[in-house]
């Protein structure tokens, strides 16, 4: 019973912000074109996860390339 009330607090704790969003999403971040995020993709200069049939890209990965560039 005891942990029952422990992952009710951790699981209020959960930030609301996604760890990965889509492609179509990636680019809006990144100020980019869809068609452009997804050649770096290809090229292997950002890095996407396919889930299922999506590709997501994380937010560190999307943060990575804010700052560094592609």
């Amino acid at each position: 019973m005891g942990n029952h009330a422990t992952n009710a607090a951790a699981g209020s704790a959960i930030s609301p912000e996604p760890l990965a969003v889509d492609v179509e999403e990636t680019a809006r971040l990144l100020n980019i074109g869809v068609s452009t995020t997804w050649q770096y993709i290809a090229a292997g200069r950002i890095k996407a996860t396919k889930i299922g049939r999506r590709r997501v890209v994380t937010l560190a990965e999307i943060k990575r390339v804010a700052v560094e560039g592609c």
